[in-house]
């Protein structure tokens, strides 16, 4: 894999964000532009390749992405706006988009202000859909799905969409301030209390698979951002989150010593205390138990809480995975596969850059993966 294949995973996938200063700007233009070209301490950057390079291929592919997948309300939704077009089947029906990815979109659009001139009325536009479609368990989170129509029908609420809504509020409160026609911190304090810690998260501190899931114990490893709990401490002052946060870390630690300890791999779904892999078809499919569609994230997550906030337990999580995904593949990111056991065996022969970009976000962690991305 060349080096330009995965230069993206730094510059966006790594900046899923920043240390959010609550002192937001108040201003009409963004405080912290596209592009920041930083260097996150302990972190390997590409060196054989130059900022502006970066810089351009990045705007590049979100130009590209934004052009094809982000799109106006058919009108149905009160005041119009916008969504990340994903258009998938749940239950027989077809749907137009899902709160995980309408998350990941406006997460990337705060990220690419100033870039992108339009970048606050898109963000805009964004929560206004979201807010629009609440799940019908609570109205404080998204519909994990919204119809094709736009029309009321409305799904429970999966617990990363609704995280990542309330993170980017909080990016966009840092880039632009919350005095404009969104309050983007009050609305951010909103979902994070009164939805997330209301509805998501149990009475041992883990996160819940959704506001529909009243078990406590049966979670999703693709939830746990303790970057993100650092983030809702920091703007709610509320203590819960420093402790989801270490819950989070201590689920981690326990699966991959009892469980993974070749290759600190986290399945998709857990139960139990102890924790332990959820059995076949636990929730979704015969993988549930697995490093599947839903754990492959989790590398993602844990380099940004890296990156940003310099964890040592995220750090040695991820040079336990990376030392492990290097020697798998013989120091070839284009053997990566999607999907694994928890011994490291694959499960497909497919590769898909859902797994491959937050395995080598998650590289960039180990002082040792310079050759494994090809840096120098």
């Amino acid at each position: 894999m060349e080096i330009g294949s995965w230069v993206n995973s730094y510059n966006l996938t790594i900046t899923l964000g920043y240390q959010i200063d609550m002192a937001a700007n108040e201003n009409e233009f963004p405080a912290r532009p596209f592009p920041q070209a930083l260097t996150y301490p302990g972190c390997l950057k590409p060196t054989g390749i130059d900022q502006s390079t970066l810089n351009a291929d990045t705007a590049a592919f979100y130009a590209y992405y934004r052009d094809k997948y982000f799109k106006r309300s058919n009108g149905v939704t009160p005041g119009g706006g916008y969504y990340l077009d994903r258009p998938d089947a749940y239950q027989g029906g077809s749907y137009k988009t899902i709160s995980e990815v309408h998350g990941y979109g406006m997460i990337i659009i705060a990220l690419m202000a100033g870039w992108d001139r339009d970048a606050r009325e898109l963000f805009d536009g964004f929560f206004n859909f979201s807010d629009h479609h609440p799940s019908r368990s609570s109205p404080h989170l998204m519909s994990w799905v919204v119809p094709e129509d736009e029309g009321p029908l409305a799904n429970d609420s999966a617990t990363d969409g609704d995280m990542d809504i309330a993170y980017a509020l909080l990016l966009a409160h840092a880039q632009w301030g919350s005095a404009g026609k969104v309050d983007y911190l009050a609305q951010a304090r909103r979902i994070i209390t009164q939805g997330i810690k209301a509805s998501n998260l149990g009475p041992t501190y883990r996160t819940l698979l959704g506001d529909w899931d009243k078990h406590g114990l049966n979670t999703r490893s693709s939830d746990w951002m303790p970057g993100h709990f650092q983030t809702y401490y920091d703007a709610t002052g509320d203590d819960c989150w420093l402790k989801a946060r270490d819950t989070a870390f201590d689920l981690i630690e326990s699966l991959a010593r009892n469980h993974a300890p070749d290759t600190g791999l986290l399945p998709d779904f857990v139960v139990g205390d102890p924790p332990r892999p959820a059995p076949p078809n636990f929730l979704e499919k015969a993988q549930d138990g697995l490093y599947c569609w839903n754990a492959c994230r989790v590398p993602l997550r844990l380099a940004a809480d890296y990156a940003h906030y310099g964890s040592a337990r995220s750090r040695t999580a991820l040079r336990k995975i990376s030392g492990w995904l290097r020697n798998a593949t013989g120091q070839d990111p284009a053997a990566i596969k999607a999907g694994y056991d928890l011994s490291g065996t694959p499960i497909s022969e497919d590769s898909r850059m859902s797994f491959t970009a937050p395995f080598l976000a998650g590289c960039m962690a180990d002082p040792e993966a310079g050759e494994f991305l090809r840096i120098g």
